[in-house]
């Protein structure tokens, strides 16, 4: 499959067929893609990276999760990371620059779906088994931003490029994952989590991070 960014990869068309893909009768598949085609139709689409070319991969959350199972994770930290482990994961990493991006969407994205999606966590949580980031002092979750937290040094640490990619991939495949386990399109998606990213990253970073093709 081409890896590159196609904007016509997200047409209504393209949306519509991977939405029905999971229906067995074809009668119904055909009936439920011409449903959501004239849905799409209506809305508004427009490019996450005007004039950009980025990468853009439908199973992003899955290859990410996979490669992090090849890395060498110590106790518990594959199912759960404490704040003051994250650099140790990392640096211990054979890629830390990828660990870092990968982490940070990873946790953004599972912190997400639990607050906004709670009625198919459950379903995303066994289908990706995303490690928790713990809070060190109070417990709990702790915020994604954690990865590139500006008063410990963590932003310059990383490759900013990466994170912007692995975060607008891992993204994609949600958006797409919901299409298909909500049986709808997901137009509010887009505002949640540039809500998300406004609570969960410091100013001066906001503008590293995107919401999704679609409104």
């Amino acid at each position: 499959m081409n890896d590159e960014y196609d904007p016509e990869f997200d047409s209504p068309e393209a949306r519509a067929n991977y939405a029905a893909r999971h229906i067995r009768n074809l009668v119904k598949r055909r009936e439920r893609r011409e449903e959501l085609l004239k849905q799409f139709q209506a809305e508004t689409v427009v490019e996450m990276f005007p004039g950009q070319k980025i990468r853009s991969n439908l199973e992003k959350i899955k290859k990410e999760l996979e490669w992090i199972g090849t890395e060498r994770f110590i106790k518990n930290e594959r199912k759960e990371i404490c704040q003051c482990g994250t650099e140790k994961v990392i640096k211990r990493s054979r890629n830390p620059e990828r660990m870092r991006a990968s982490l940070l969407s990873l946790v953004f994205i599972d912190q997400f779906v639990y607050a906004h999606y709670p009625k198919v966590y459950g379903v995303f949580n066994k289908e990706f088994d995303i490690p928790k980031l713990r809070g060190h002092s109070f417990g709990g979750n702790a915020s994604p931003g954690w990865f590139v937290y500006s008063r410990h040094g963590y932003d310059n640490a990383a490759n900013w490029n990466l994170v912007s990619e692995t975060f607008a991939d891992c993204i994609r495949h949600l958006r797409r994952w919901l299409i298909e386990k909500l049986d709808r399109s997901v137009p509010e998606l887009k505002g949640l989590v540039e809500q998300e990213i406004e609570s969960e990253f410091e100013l001066e970073h906001q503008s590293k991070f995107s919401a999704p093709i679609g409104s």
